[in-house]
């Protein structure tokens, strides 16, 4: 283990937890956009009150389905909810590790390692460029979070809506609507 990799390692995990706290961030303006109170400290208020991540999505689940949205737009929230809830996970494999190395002396972490993983010797691992795949993934989730925000918004405004530019897609979004169309066709077809 070299302290050059020891430190592009580290530097890569501090990088990836701080774009997930982004994350966080803007999924409380994301809740409280969707109260759609005059005062947005209130919807920062509650929303900071609950501790649990897995919770504050459930509820922003439940507030977006009271929402008059195209159907479509419900579906991405959907998918994007899920890859949420799975990258959370993902999250904490960053924020509990051991730092170790491999076989070739490459600086890898070790996510929830234990000493029974370790006399089992196969212990996962992620290496730099795994935490670097993630940490794109975590801004893809912002920045998909930020679009469905604008989205909220201008659904409260229908006599404005028509007049505003549109929105610019996310390529997260994009890949998720792909999918919702897909899934729409495969539920249109007749089965055989």
């Amino acid at each position: 283990m070299s302290k050059a990799s020891d430190d592009e390692l580290l530097k890569a995990v501090g990088a990836a937890l701080h774009i997930w706290s982004l994350v966080e961030i803007e999924l409380a303006f994301f809740f409280a956009n969707l109260l759609d109170l005059d005062d947005h400290e209130k919807g920062h208020a509650i929303f900071g009150a609950i501790i649990s991540f897995e919770t504050r999505l459930a509820v922003c689940d439940r507030i977006v389905a009271m929402h008059e949205l195209q159907p479509d737009e419900a579906e991405i929230w959907s998918k994007l909810s899920r890859r949420l809830s799975k990258f959370y996970k993902k999250r904490h494999e960053l924020a509990h590790f051991t730092l170790d190395f491999e076989r070739d002396d490459k600086s890898v972490i070790r996510p929830f390692f234990t000493t029974a993983n370790w006399a089992l010797d196969n212990p996962r691992h992620l290496d730099a460029k795994q935490i670097r795949d993630r940490t794109k993934a975590f801004y893809e989730l912002r920045l998909a979070l930020v679009w469905f925000r604008d989205v909220i918004v201008r659904s409260r405004m229908p006599l404005q809506a028509p007049h505003l530019p549109p929105l610019e897609e996310p390529a997260l979004v994009t890949r998720l609507r792909e999918l919702v169309a897909q899934n729409l066709e495969e539920h249109a077809k007749p089965r055989q």
